[in-house]
């Protein structure tokens, strides 16, 4: 979420777990192998990998999940969310409203800090997908160069976390170039396409879409979040990029 909304509608995705801990390693948790083969998990089990130096948790659907961190912009029924069900992917949610690559709220760090810290926690396993998206609320919280660093932190974790998995970014939705706050959200999407285009990874921009593709009209008073039916039309959308990205090959 970002920042002008934090107070009043903060959310924190996290997930379930079981009060067990087991070992796992970081081969197997891009693999989708369980560590204890033939040992019935129960969901949510926590599953120590020392690799990482962090607990992951068990999901027997991980397998046709898109594993995706965010902030507002891809919570319950957003368009991320949304997108992503009508391309047939069971969608697992990890961020929090008001955080990005840098910025953290009182109850949750950044996207880095959250997961190191495990304020909340990936699943183990092999997903179908997984996607990186924000940077709306590091605008004007950071240097450009503070900026490109924690989106490169953040390509690391996940690449040796789903070393198999195909990685896709997804920007920050907003006006194009121009003056105020939109402008600012599109440069900041420019900036994390920057990286991605750096570290070889997929990057859909969304930079302009509020205005190419005639969604201000759904936009809430904040001039940043989207009505119910403008998630569901940007949904729409989302899901044919995405889907046309992916079905390419320009995602992998």
């Amino acid at each position: 979420m970002d920042g002008s909304s934090v107070s009043r509608r903060s959310v924190l995705w996290a997930c379930a777990t079981a009060a067990v801990l087991i070992p796992g390693t970081a081969e197997n948790a891009g693999t989708g192998a369980v560590p204890a083969p033939g040992e019935d998990l129960a969901e949510g089990t926590l599953i120590q990998v020392p690799e990482l130096n962090r607990a992951m948790t068990y999901d027997s659907r991980i397998g046709d999940s898109a594993v995706v961190i965010g902030d507002s912009q891809t919570g319950p029924e957003t368009w991320v969310a949304r997108g992503l069900d009508a391309l047939g992917y069971r969608t697992v949610l990890r961020g929090a409203g008001g955080t990005g690559y840098i910025r953290g709220t009182q109850r949750v760090g950044s996207y880095h800090q959250a997961l190191t810290r495990q304020q909340w926690l990936l699943p183990w396993g092999h997903p179908r997908l997984v996607i990186l998206q924000g940077g709306g609320n590091d605008v004007d919280r950071a240097t450009d160069a503070e900026l490109a660093r924690a989106v490169e932190q953040m390509i690391r974790e996940m690449r040796r976390t789903y070393p198999q998995t195909q990685l896709v970014m997804v920007g920050v939705i907003s006006s194009g170039p121009g003056a105020g706050l939109g402008g600012r959200r599109f440069a900041a999407d420019q900036l994390v396409a920057g990286v991605a285009a750096e570290q070889e990874v997929p990057f859909l921009s969304v930079g302009d879409w509020w205005t190419r593709l005639g969604l201000e009209q759904f936009l809430q008073p904040d001039g940043i979040h989207f009505t119910p039916e403008g998630h569901r039309e940007a949904g729409r959308v989302f899901a044919r990029e995405l889907g046309s990205m992916l079905a390419s090959g320009t995602a992998g």
